[in-house]
């Protein structure tokens, strides 16, 4: 892409990938509600076809509109159909152990952020940008054969029924403890998702990588991401959703401050990106155990959705805020990283703070 938008900047360009990441998750709230209704094979046949036609037209996409179109609101349509509906059946199935089954779930996005991006750079180097993304659709479209197969919901949809605004997106968010863990992931997706997106431009500005080596951090963090989501997940179930959610989300702002900021070398900066993958791995995945674990099973989906809708403005947000501190600092990576680790603390905080209204203050609980 970086080709075909030579001309824009890269504040400009990232905007395409923030609305597809709110197109993503704002899409719950409309997806969450249709599972409960519908069940999940009417929603992920036509999530995998928009996914695929989204990704087939970004190949031959060579206008700024045309890739928000292609890959920000097509794909990320898509996209949203897919997760949601996969998370929503996924909670049907499992109530002990649905953080280690999530985590499981989830990691299959952190391999596919491992192994596509070295498949499309091979490519691309040798036929060029189009052929690179069409290789990485045609593959998309053969494991969603697996998927439309695989995905079933525990429970019997009940069908078309009339939907009532207030009692599914408003009223939930009158019990305080479904607000502030909806919080606590709004900062997650506020913080978490600017170390993913700025540390290989940083590895090429600040420690003098080469850009085929620093595209390649993109894959370091998301192969460490690939055990945080599966481990974590499995202590979870063993010490608490909202205990390990807490722990990793501190340690991911504590390695951001003390590892990111100062980094100047190699070494240094390939340890930031695997480390970070690992402990903020889980805290965009465990978010479903939690909710799941306070709200009944038959309105889970539902319940997804509404939180969906309130964090897909952080996804929408957080990165070209991100760029804005960039650019305020003359392009001084400290203002940005501060921001995440902030914004990591606080969805600590706001998680730690459920977790003691559901257990009535009882800090040592497993929960």
């Amino acid at each position: 892409m970086g080709g075909e938008l030579k001309e824009y900047s890269t504040s400009t360009v990232s905007w395409i990938l923030a609305i597809q990441s709110f197109v993503l998750v704002f899409g719950g709230i409309i997806v969450g509600p249709l599972f409960d209704i519908l069940g999940p094979k009417p929603l992920l046949i036509p999530g995998i076809l928009l996914l695929i036609i989204g990704v087939m037209t970004t190949s031959v996409a060579s206008e700024y509109y045309q890739f928000i179109l292609a890959q920000g609101i097509c794909t990320g349509l898509g996209g949203s159909l897919i997760f949601n509906t996969t998370v929503g059946a996924l909670s049907t199935w499992f109530v002990k152990r649905r953080a280690t089954a999530v985590g499981i779930m989830t990691s299959g996005a952190a391999i596919g952020g491992t192994i596509l991006p070295i498949i499309f750079r091979r490519i691309e180097a040798a036929h060029g940008f189009s052929q690179g993304v069409r290789a990485v659709g045609y593959l998309l479209a053969g494991l969603s054969v697996f998927v439309c197969f695989a995905i079933s919901s525990r429970t019997k949809p009940p069908g078309w029924k009339h939907a009532n605004f207030y009692q599914t997106y408003v009223k939930p968010f009158r019990w305080l403890p479904y607000t502030t863990v909806t919080a606590a992931v709004f900062f997650v997706y506020f913080g978490a998702y600017i170390p993913l997106n700025y540390v290989p431009q940083y590895a090429r500005n600040e420690a003098q990588f080469s850009s085929t080596m620093a595209s390649y951090l993109a894959s370091v963090q998301n192969g460490a991401s690939t055990i945080g989501r599966i481990v974590p997940g499995i202590l979870a179930d063993r010490l608490g959703r909202y205990n390990v959610f807490t722990v990793c989300t501190v340690i991911a702002g504590i390695l951001t401050l003390t590892l990111w900021i100062p980094a100047n070398s190699h070494a240094v900066v390939i340890a930031y990106a695997a480390l970070y993958g690992l402990f903020a791995g889980p805290t965009m995945s465990l978010f479903v155990a939690m909710i799941g674990e306070i709200v009944p099973v038959q309105h889970v989906g539902a319940r997804l959705g509404a939180t969906s809708a309130v964090v897909s403005f952080a996804s929408l947000c957080g990165v070209p805020l991100a760029g804005g501190l960039l650019g305020a600092n003359h392009d001084k990576y400290w203002a940005m990283a501060v921001f995440s680790a902030l914004c990591m603390f606080m969805a600590a905080f706001l998680a730690f703070l459920t977790k003691l209204m559901v257990t009535d203050r009882q800090w040592r609980s497993v929960k």
